[in-house]
C-alpha cells in the first residue's frame, strides 16, 4: 500500500481526492458540458514555470474531429 499507515483510514479521502503531480502543468478545471480540461502552469515545476501559462484540451468524438478540420 502507498502512504497509508495500517489501520488509519481517516486520511484516505484527503489523500485520494486532491490531484497529485509533479509535471509542468497542474489540473485547473473540467467542464463536462464542453469536454474541456484546463491545465495551468505549475509554478513549482523543478525546471521552472513553463512559458505557456494555460492549456485547454477538448475531448471530441471521431465524427466531431473530422468535421472540425
Amino acid at each position: 500500500m502507498f502512504g497509508f499507515p495500517k489501520g488509519d483510514l481517516s486520511t484516505i479521502r484527503a489523500k485520494s481526492t486532491v490531484p497529485l503531480g509533479f509535471g509542468p502543468y497542474v489540473f485547473s478545471s473540467y467542464d463536462s458540458g464542453t469536454g474541456v480540461v484546463a491545465l495551468d502552469a505549475n509554478p513549482h515545476y523543478y525546471k521552472g514555470e513553463p512559458k505557456i501559462k494555460h492549456i485547454n484540451f477538448q475531448f471530441m468524438s471521431e465524427a466531431d474531429k473530422i468535421n472540425a478540420i
